[in-house]
C-alpha cells in the first residue's frame, strides 16, 4: 500500500488542503470579528505559505491560492451576514413595543423560580404599534414566561405588546448570536391570537415523547441519581436542582473531573459500546447493524438535549457510519474537518465559544497524535 505524506510533517496530503482551505475559513472569521485592516500582509503571508508547502508547480500555486484566499473571504462575508441580520433586528426592535407573528419552534421547561417555559419562536411579522409600521423577518428570538397553556411546537400564533427592552452587555448578545437567537424577552404573561396549526408535526411529536420519558425517569428515580443521568446521558440541566448540580460541580472539580458532567464525545463512546456490543450479537448482515445501530443514536439525539461537543461527536459518528455503509474510504481528519466546517458555515460565532475551542481542538490533538505515530511507525518499518 503506498502512502504519501504532505510537506507539512505528519499531515496526509489528500487532507492538507482541505484542512488549509478550514484554517483560512476560520482565520477570515476572526479578522472580520476584529475588524482588521492588513489585508494586504495577510494575503502576502498566505502566498508565502502556499509557496512553501506546494509542489513546484506554478499552476498548483496559483489554484491553491485563489482556494485559500476565498475561503478567508468567505468566512468574513458569512460572519458579517450574521451579525448583520440581528443588529438589524435589534436596532429596529430596542425599547420598542411590537405585536409579533411567527411560529413555535419549541417549547423548552425550566425549573425558575420566575419563568417556567422558555419559547423559541420564528418571527415572519412584526408590527409596531406606535408608528403602525409592519416588517416582514425571518428570525428567532426567545421568550421566557409562564404562558403555555394550548400553546404547542409548529402552532402560528400573533403575541400582542411584547416589549423589546435593549441589552447593552455584549457578552450576552455574543451569546444569543452564537445560538443564532436574535433577543431574549422576559414576558410572565402575554396575549396571543391563534392563527393556525398543523395537523402533525413531527418536532411536536418528538418532544412529546422526549417529554414524555424525561418526566418517567424524574418521577422513578432519586433526586442524586436523576441529576446525574439527566446532565450526562440526556444534555439536560435546565430542569434538575441547581443546587444539588453546583454541589456535583465543587465536588467533581477536586478530583479535576468536572469535565465528566458535560456530555461529549466519552459518554457517546459509552453508548455506541454498549448499542453495539448488544446488536452484534444478533445474527444478520453487518451493513444492517450498522444501519440499526446509525438510526439508533439518531433517535437517542431527537430525545435528549445537544451542545456543541455532543453535535461534534454525533456527526463525526454519522459520517463515519456512512462511510462503512456505502464502503468509502474514511479517514479521520477529513471527517472531523467536515463537522468542522458545517458547523462553523451555520453559525460563524461558533468559534469564539470555549466550548467549541477546546471540543475540537482537543480532537484534532488526538488526530495529529495519531496520524504522527502512524508516520513513525510506517517509517521505522521501512
Amino acid at each position: 500500500m503506498n502512502i504519501n505524506f504532505s510537506h507539512i510533517g505528519f499531515i496526509p496530503l489528500q487532507a492538507n488542503i482541505f484542512f488549509s482551505v478550514l484554517i483560512f475559513f476560520i482565520t477570515g472569521i476572526a479578522f472580520q470579528a476584529n475588524n482588521y485592516s492588513i489585508k494586504t500582509i495577510l494575503i502576502i503571508l498566505i502566498i508565502g505559505l502556499l509557496i512553501s508547502i506546494a509542489k513546484k508547480n506554478l499552476n498548483t500555486i496559483l489554484k491553491n491560492s485563489v482556494l485559500l484566499l476565498s475561503s478567508f473571504f468567505c468566512g468574513g462575508y458569512l460572519y458579517q451576514i450574521q451579525q448583520n441580520k440581528f443588529e438589524n433586528f435589534r436596532k429596529l426592535t430596542n425599547d420598542k413595543t411590537f405585536n409579533i407573528t411567527g411560529t413555535i419552534k419549541d417549547i423548552i421547561k425550566l425549573e425558575h423560580s420566575r419563568f417556567k417555559k422558555k419559547i423559541i419562536f420564528n418571527v415572519r411579522e412584526i408590527h409596531e404599534i406606535k408608528s403602525g409600521s409592519v416588517y416582514k423577518e425571518n428570525i428567532l428570538i426567545q421568550i421566557y414566561t409562564n404562558t403555555y397553556k394550548n400553546i404547542q411546537i409548529d402552532n402560528t400564533i400573533k403575541i400582542e405588546n411584547l416589549f423589546f427592552k435593549s441589552f447593552n452587555n455584549n457578552t450576552y448578545i455574543d451569546h444569543l448570536t452564537k445560538d443564532n437567537i436574535a433577543t431574549s424577552l422576559f414576558e410572565s404573561k402575554f396575549t396571543n391570537q391563534f392563527i393556525s396549526q398543523k395537523k402533525f408535526s413531527f418536532p411536536r411529536w418528538i418532544n412529546k415523547i422526549k417529554n414524555y420519558i424525561f418526566l418517567n425517569i424524574k418521577l422513578k428515580t432519586c433526586q442524586e441519581s436523576f441529576a446525574l443521568f439527566s446532565s450526562i446521558f440526556l444534555g439536560n440541566t435546565k430542569n434538575c436542582s441547581q443546587k444539588l448540580m453546583t454541589e456535583y460541580r465543587d465536588f467533581f472539580q477536586l478530583w479535576g473531573l468536572s469535565h465528566y458532567l458535560a456530555r461529549a464525545g466519552l459518554h457517546m463512546l459509552i453508548i455506541i459500546f454498549l448499542w453495539s456490543t448488544l446488536i452484534s450479537s444478533l445474527k444478520i448482515n453487518f451493513r444492517l447493524q450498522q444501519t440499526i445501530l446509525l438510526m439508533l443514536i439518531i433517535i437517542y439525539y431527537l430525545l435528549s438535549w445537544a451542545s456543541i461537543p455532543f453535535l461534534r461527536s454525533l456527526s463525526m459518528f454519522l459520517l463515519y457510519k456512512t462511510c462503512i455503509i456505502l464502503n468509502l474510504q474514511i479517514n479521520s481528519l477529513h471527517l472531523l474537518n467536515v463537522a468542522c466546517f458545517l458547523m462553523i458555515a451555520i453559525s460563524p460565532m461558533q468559534i469564539f465559544s470555549l466550548d467549541f475551542q477546546l471540543s475540537f481542538g482537543l480532537t484534532y490533538a488526538l488526530i495529529f497524535l495519531s496520524i504522527s505515530k502512524q508516520k513513525n511507525k510506517i517509517s521505522t518499518n521501512y
